[in-house]
């Protein structure tokens, strides 16, 4: 049986997951990492972007910028901003799922849910 996660280690890893999961929603992206045309994009705004930011991972890294707080605490604890290392690892990590066509593995060590946490079974209606 793997070592289970501390509380806090766990935390950071869930969160990090939907983090990176919701970058890959928006905006469009290519299955090689790049940038693609969304509906009614031009040319031209898409040139704009990739001037800016050239590739969605450096969109990620840059909203993770947005958030000094958490970057100043981590350094503090950690000597790293751990939370975007975090949630790029896991960016890529599912970017690669994306191209290869593999399923996302987790790294989470996910406990079996605990059955007195689940709703009675309901009787089947009669008809």
């Amino acid at each position: 049986m793997a070592k289970e996660e501390a509380p806090v280690e766990r935390f950071v890893r869930v969160t990090s997951e939907l983090d990176a999961a919701s970058f890959h929603f928006y905006p469009s992206v290519e299955a090689s990492g790049d940038w693609c045309s969304a509906a009614g994009e031009t040319a031209e705004d898409l040139a704009r972007l990739r001037a800016s930011l050239p590739t969605p991972r450096d969109a990620v890294a840059y909203i993770m910028d947005a958030f000094p707080i958490v970057k100043r605490k981590d350094i503090e604890t950690h000597s790293d901003y751990r939370t975007n290392l975090v949630i790029l690892d896991t960016h890529d990590c599912v970017l690669h799922a994306i191209a290869t066509g593999q399923s996302y593995q987790t790294l989470l060590d996910a406990p079996l849910a605990d059955l007195r946490c689940c709703h009675p079974a309901q009787k089947e209606s009669q008809a």
